[in-house]
């Protein structure tokens, strides 16, 4: 006899053998059952779904035999735990195997109601009852996804055909939903959205309820890409069936915005079918994958390149556009397309005002910009007598002792364009003369950003041409101070008007005015130091200062010479026609006397210069002293223009003169030459050109 039955024996209780007993036949008959299942499984699956009943009967044994168990573990433990602590192996072994038994009867549990979930499925897909069938491929789902140490291979292929059920109900919904929302364009520019509401709200609450939005996604964007952006960007025909809306794309011209209008409601008509027993919209999901989007697009596309630009516009916009749009956004926001915070677009419509007058200054400086961009050579000769300012008027008397003359611009060629500038800065004041308030003050300021603009864009725009072409330099300087010298008779007009409309003490473009002077010198100044680079790199290669390595003048320096004079032949030739006279005196005399002044230099810096040098020398500088006065619109001002001429005819004298000659032009440092040259340069040019004899120190002793 054993120590547990020699304790229940000694208690009065000899169950314990009884028990022994039947776990030993349960364990037998789950055993059993189990090989039973499993073989049967294994061979015959098909006929297992066929055989229903039986295995129900066989799962309520299962579950009676599961409840005997468990009476017999409470026995155990009621009545034996406390006496046979000495036996815990034998006892922990029965619970084993207890625990084992009842495992493999839950296996049995899940695996026949996995079963019976793909039935249900199945069942529920083929009659369209989407969130029911994903209600239980969820859970049935959750169940296939647990992983269990020990399991028999019989319950993980039933978890596998679960998962595949599952992904073939996704595939399912995609389907259904492809031919129930259909967004689908052509070759031919054909567009197409057709709704079928039947199966949605099922459809949808099964897609959310599976989190498989992707569909949802895909159609709203495609959506934003195809007809609704095909209504706000081009002309188009519709047609509009029930639950359907077929689009032709006529042309890309843009439409009006009453017609945007009306074809987005009837898009957002045929999207409006509810989605669920709530009767929530299909534009609800929509909206939330792609209100933000729409709401730039309509701002961009529609609203902002329709803003009235005329006063009449303005008004029209107001009575009609307005009031359209706001039913349009109390519609999707009570459909749900729009929350309550999205107001990006009615906010953009109660604007309007101030949107109109941003397009306004926006519509000017665009067309400044176009006349900026335009060729400079397209010019017109400007008389003298032209001005295009208005009269002074009688309040403002600053200019009434001024001589008639003061407001003439010289005779000149400026381009057209720059008479275009001048009469749209001339049509800006006078609007906003005309307005009041911000719009007043707006289109003031507008007219000096376009004047600055020029400043500012032209030189860079043009900077090619200013750079390599004197004519369009001289063009560009005529432009800018023509353009300030009609600011200056623009200001005393409009500022009597301006201030009166703005409320401001000070209103003048004296600061554009010193702007358009100081563009203009920048770059004519360029350009003549181009020009004088020029003249100066030619001399430098004449090689005058090698007069004395040969009795004869170099080759090179009569062939520098000569291509100097014919740079200022065609220097005269392009910018006479161009230039004011005085202007285009200063110019040329200023680049003669670069030209004579490093000459001088030169030549006073030989040591030597033999009789034949002198005398070749003497004739190059006639052709300087013959064809440069001649480049001046009058041969008599050129001592006015050219600084160091009379210099220059000075030193011709020398190189051509004796010694006498010098010494009385000298005259004791009372002659011309005195006036023109230093005795150190003086006595230079007498050591070069002059043997070293009695008379010629007599006649540098002469010379301090």
């Amino acid at each position: 006899m054993s120590i547990v039955a020699e304790i229940l024996s000694s208690r009065g209780k000899l169950e314990f053998d009884d028990v022994s007993a039947k776990l030993l036949a349960v364990q037998d008959a789950v055993d059993a059952s189990v090989e039973q299942a499993k073989s049967f499984l294994s061979s015959k699956q098909k006929q297992f779904r066929l055989q229903q009943e039986k295995n129900s009967r066989t799962l309520l044994d299962l579950q009676k035999l599961s409840k005997t168990m468990e009476s017999l573990k409470v026995r155990i433990e009621t009545q034996t735990k406390a006496d046979i602590q000495n036996t815990s192996r034998e006892l922990k072994t029965l619970s084993d195997g207890l625990r084992k038994a009842s495992f493999k009867a839950n296996c049995m549990v899940e695996l026949q109601e996995l079963e019976q979930s793909l039935k249900n499925v199945q069942h529920l897909s083929k009659s369209q009852s989407f969130y029911s069938a994903a209600e239980i491929s969820m859970k049935m789902l959750q169940v296939a996804k647990v992983q269990k140490e020990i399991e028999p291979e019989v319950m993980k292929a039933v978890k596998t055909e679960a998962i595949i059920a599952h992904q073939q109900l996704l595939h399912e919904l995609d389907s259904v939903w492809k031919e129930s929302l259909v967004c689908q364009h052509d070759e031919d520019g054909l567009i197409l959205v057709k709704v079928v509401p039947q199966p949605l709200p099922e459809l949808v609450s099964a897609l959310q309820l599976t989190g498989n939005l992707y569909n949802l996604q895909t159609f709203a964007n495609r959506l934003i890409d195809l007809p609704i952006s095909a209504a706000m960007k081009k002309t188009i025909n519709y047609e509009v069936e029930q639950g359907q809306v077929t689009m032709t794309v006529e042309n890309d011209n843009l439409p009006a915005v009453v017609d945007v209008l009306d074809r987005l409601a009837m898009i957002f008509e045929v999207l409006n079918v509810p989605i669920n027993k709530e009767e929530e919209s299909l534009l609800k999901p929509l909206g939330a994958e792609i209100s933000d989007q729409f709401c730039s697009m309509f701002i961009e596309e529609v609203l902002r390149k329709s803003v009235p630009a005329t006063a009449e516009e303005r008004t029209n916009f107001v009575l009609h556009v307005s009031q359209k749009i706001e039913d349009m956004h109390s519609f999707l926001l009570s459909a749900g397309f729009l929350n309550e915070s999205q107001k990006a677009i009615m906010d953009y419509v109660q604007n309007i005002d101030l949107h109109f007058i941003n397009k306004s200054c926006e519509r000017y400086l665009n067309k400044t910009r176009e006349i900026i961009y335009k060729d400079l050579h397209n010019t017109f000769e400007l008389a003298v007598e032209e001005s295009k300012a208005p009269e002074v008027v009688d309040e403002d008397q600053s200019f009434s002792s001024l001589s008639s003359n003061t407001t003439k611009f010289p005779k000149c060629a400026i381009s057209m364009s720059a008479r275009e500038l001048l009469e749209l800065v001339q049509e800006i004041l006078n609007e906003s003369s005309a307005s009041s308030g911000m719009k007043a003050e707006r289109l003031y300021l507008t007219a000096r950003n376009a004047l600055e603009m020029y400043c500012n864009l032209a030189p860079i725009h043009h900077k090619k041409y200013l750079d390599s072409l004197p004519q369009q330099a001289a063009i560009f300087h005529n432009n800018c101070m023509y353009l300030a010298h009609q600011l200056i008779l623009l200001g005393p007009h409009f500022s009597t008007i301006l201030s009166r409309t703005l409320q401001l003490q000070s209103i003048t473009f004296f600061d554009i005015v010193v702007k358009l002077r100081k563009t203009a010198c920048q770059v004519f100044l360029a350009q003549m130091q181009a020009q004088k680079k020029q003249l100066v790199e030619l001399l430098r290669e004449s090689e005058i200062t090698q007069i004395g390595e040969s009795d004869n003048l170099p080759v090179k320096t009569e062939k520098c010479v000569r291509q100097c004079l014919r740079q200022m032949e065609v220097l005269q030739h392009v910018c006479q026609p161009v230039l004011p006279e005085e202007i285009y005196n200063k110019a040329v005399g200023a680049l003669i006397n670069s030209l004579v002044e490093e000459m001088i230099v030169r030549v006073c810096s030989v040591e030597d210069i033999p009789a034949n040098a002198a005398s070749d020398l003497v004739m190059v500088c006639s052709l300087v002293i013959d064809k440069a006065p001649r480049m001046l619109t009058d041969c008599n001002k050129i001592h006015q223009y050219v600084k160091r001429w009379r210099a220059f005819e000075e030193l011709l004298h020398v190189l051509g003169g004796n010694l006498a000659t010098i010494e009385a032009r000298w005259a004791h440092k009372n002659g011309p030459l005195a006036q023109e040259f230093s005795a150190g340069q003086v006595k230079q040019l007498i050591k070069a050109l002059f043997q070293n004899t009695a008379r010629r120190a007599a006649v540098l002793a002469n010379i301090e």
